[in-house]
């Protein structure tokens, strides 16, 4: 199965920030997506996060793999905050998505998100959140509709360059699409601000990849946007291997 894919990227900084704190990266030649969103203040989040996408794309562009960069990010950002004081504490949510030969590569540490879309209509959450909050709901303390509201939901419990995590351990994940459809990577600012059919809706509409932005961005200005809100939205044509094999009996 061949994926040809396209992107387009969005970083804002939302209602109420003054700054943005995410940084976004699309490199369809290259096969890398990145979303990251940087916490830590005086401007710290946002070195966080651009120093994270900067130090992942230029490891995969050397030919390392995903989860050694991500890992060596978490280490770069650590080590800067080290040498300089007035960024102590800064880090950074990161998710990354690698195309492969058969699929894509998902690596990711905090609450940024990938979502799936297919050409069928559906759409499904692909990543698991490292925060307080996704634990609960694992342990079925508490619904994805609770959890929506939750005031702990932030609270996460991984993200590159924090001081306190002496050894990253980044969510990693395949995905091999069986047909046409996308991808959509995420900060919280986006996931927080609409729920998961608002989402559904847009990312179903089967608008062109420019028009499926504009209809997200608009939805999002539309609500609080009390955070930056960053999203990539990748449109995959995998044929998936029931159409290669039809084509090959032709």
């Amino acid at each position: 199965m061949q994926v040809q894919v396209k992107s387009v990227a969005i970083s804002e900084v939302g209602h109420v920030r003054d700054h943005n704190e995410d940084t976004v990266f699309a490199d369809d030649e290259l096969g890398l997506w990145l979303v990251a969103d940087g916490m830590g203040g005086h401007a710290a989040g946002e070195v966080a996060s651009q120093l994270a996408v900067d130090s992942v794309a230029a490891d995969v562009a050397a030919g390392d793999g995903l989860q050694q960069a991500v890992q060596r990010a978490h280490l770069a950002i650590k080590a800067a905050a080290k040498a300089n004081p007035e960024q102590a504490g800064m880090g950074t949510t990161l998710v990354a998505v690698q195309k492969e030969k058969r699929g894509f590569r998902l690596v990711w540490s905090g609450d940024s998100r990938v979502y799936a879309w297919s050409a069928k209509g559906q759409l499904q959450q692909l990543t698991r959140d490292h925060s307080f909050v996704e634990e609960l709901v694992m342990r079925g303390v508490l619904s994805a509709e609770e959890a929506q509201e939750h005031p702990k939901k932030n609270l996460i419990s991984q993200a590159l360059g924090l001081k306190e995590i002496t050894h990253l351990r980044p969510g990693e994940t395949h995905y091999k699409p069986s047909g046409a459809g996308g991808l959509m990577l995420c900060s919280d600012g986006v996931s927080d601000m609409l729920t998961f059919d608002e989402l559904s809706a847009i990312l179903l509409a089967r608008d062109n990849l420019d028009d499926t932005a504009r209809s997200l961005t608009r939805a999002i200005q539309k609500t609080s946007a009390k955070d930056n809100f960053s999203f990539v939205l990748l449109e995959h044509s995998a044929q998936g291997l029931k159409g290669l094999l039809r084509r090959w009996r032709r």
